[in-house]
């Protein structure tokens, strides 16, 4: 499932000591964050690097006694909006679709149907992306790594279940259900 913990690898080499931005800024790192091609890996990119200066500061009695406990506190928030944004990038689209309202599911146009039949495929489209890529980025802190994946499961999970246990047994397809209902939220879950 694209929700286990093993979404997410937990492993990076790129994310040593050595890599330890000496202005604290992670909008500084020498716009690395700025080469990804992918919104939602830009944002994993900068909160893991914002919680890895957190951690390096939180580590050292000099840098805190330097920065101050408002700084951490300031930086932290930024991590979290990082967190959102990538909620926002690599599920704003099936989220949207999924919360905007939809037709009664007892007398079906073909019109509404069809409409049923988006919010579906804006979920697949959403789940098969984080299957093909979401595995290969690495979130290494594991309590940053249980927080996004603690969103997810608040967000997506939620979302996916009224709308799958509004539309599963309407009819809307009548040809080709198991073409739009990929997905259990259960099976999303595991």
């Amino acid at each position: 499932s694209f929700l286990s913990s093993s979404s997410f690898s937990a492993s990076s080499s790129s994310f040593s000591s050595s890599s330890f931005p000496s202005s604290f800024s992670v909008s500084s790192h020498g716009n690395k964050h700025g080469s990804y091609s992918h919104p939602a890996l830009t944002a994993v990119f900068c909160a893991n690097n914002g919680n890895h200066i957190i951690e390096a500061v939180r580590a050292s009695e000099e840098l805190q006694d330097i920065l101050g406990t408002e700084w951490l506190s300031r930086l932290g928030q930024r991590v979290e909006e990082h967190l959102d944004a990538y909620i926002t990038a690599a599920w704003g689209k099936a989220l949207a679709a999924m919360g905007s309202g939809g037709p009664e599911p007892s007398s079906l146009t073909d019109k509404q149907r069809q409409v049923i039949k988006d919010k579906f495929s804006a979920v697949n489209a959403a789940v098969d992306e984080a299957q093909r890529h979401h595995p290969t980025w690495s979130v290494p802190d594991a309590d940053l790594r249980a927080r996004l994946l603690g969103r997810l499961t608040r967000e997506v999970i939620p979302a996916y279940r009224v709308l799958h246990d509004r539309y599963a047994l309407s009819g809307f397809t009548r040809k080709n259900p198991h073409k739009y209902i990929v997905h259990t939220p259960q099976g999303l879950e595991a």
